[in-house]
C-alpha cells in the first residue's frame, strides 16, 4: 500500500511539475513580489577561490541573467536577482549527524562531515525570480550554482529540499536533468517519510519552487 501511494504521488508530481500553471487564489501574489528561492554553498573547509568574486563574474555574463545585489540594496530593481551573504556556520548549520545519510547525495559522509564542521561560515544565496517564469528560473539557478560549486569545491545545499550535494551530483541532478525545457521532477523534489506510531507520514519537499503546493499524506 505504501509503495503504491508513493508511485501515485510521484506520478502526480511529474504530471504537475512540467509547468507551474496559474496559482490558486490563496497563493496568488503580484508578479513584482517575486518568488524567493534560497540555496547555499558549504565548504570543506575552505573554498578554492572566492565564491562571491566568481558569482560577480557570472552575473556580468548575459547568459546568467541574474543581477547581483548587496543586501537590501537594489531590491527595487528588475528581476531576477541574487544576494550572497556569508553566514556563520552556527547560524546556518549543516545536517545533524544522524540526518546526514538522509540529507546528502553521493557524498563520502565520514570524510566530508568533519571538514564541513571545521569551516566557520557558509555562503547563503538568496535568489528572487519572477513568479511568471518560476519553472524556467529553476533551470537558471541550477547552472550558476553548479559553476560555483565546481570553481570553489563547494557543496550545494537546497534549502527547500534540505539536501546537500556533491558538485558532480548537483550538475547531474539540477542541470543535466532538463530536456527541451522540461525538468525531471524526480531530481527536483524530495519525498520524506516519517514514522509516527502506526502511521507513516509522506511529505514532498521542493514543490514551492515551481509554485506548487506541498503534498502530505498519512498511510498505515
Amino acid at each position: 500500500m505504501e509503495k503504491l501511494f508513493c508511485r501515485a504521488l510521484l506520478l502526480m508530481v511529474v504530471i504537475c511539475g512540467g509547468h507551474a500553471g496559474p496559482a490558486s487564489p490563496s497563493t496568488t501574489q503580484h508578479e513584482d513580489d517575486g518568488l524567493a528561492i534560497q540555496m547555499a554553498l558549504y565548504f570543506s573547509p575552505m573554498p578554492a577561490v572566492d565564491p562571491v568574486d566568481r558569482l560577480r563574474q557570472l552575473c556580468s555574463e548575459p547568459a546568467t541573467s541574474f543581477r547581483l545585489i548587496d543586501g537590501v540594496k537594489g531590491l527595487d530593481g528588475p528581476l531576477p536577482m541574487v544576494a550572497a551573504t556569508w553566514t556563520p556556520l552556527e547560524k546556518y548549520s549543516p545536517p545533524a549527524d544522524k540526518s546526514w545519510p538522509h540529507s546528502t547525495r553521493d557524498l563520502p559522509i565520514d570524510e566530508v562531515r568533519p571538514k564541513v564542521a571545521a569551516s566557520n561560515r557558509v555562503l547563503v544565496l538568496d535568489f528572487l525570480v519572477s513568479r511568471v517564469d518560476a519553472v524556467e528560473a529553476n533551470k537558471r539557478i541550477g547552472l550558476p550554482m553548479s559553476v560555483l560549486a565546481d570553481a570553489t569545491n563547494g557543496l550545494p545545499w537546497d534549502e527547500e529540499t534540505r539536501h546537500l550535494y556533491s558538485a558532480a551530483t548537483w550538475r547531474k541532478s539540477r542541470v543535466d536533468s532538463w530536456h527541451n525545457g522540461i525538468r525531471d521532477m524526480r531530481e527536483h523534489i524530495i519525498m520524506d517519510a516519517y514514522r509516527g506510531g502506526e502511521f507513516l507520514r509522506l511529505v514532498t519537499l521542493g514543490m514551492r519552487k515551481g509554485l506548487l503546493p506541498k503534498c502530505a499524506h498519512h498511510v498505515r
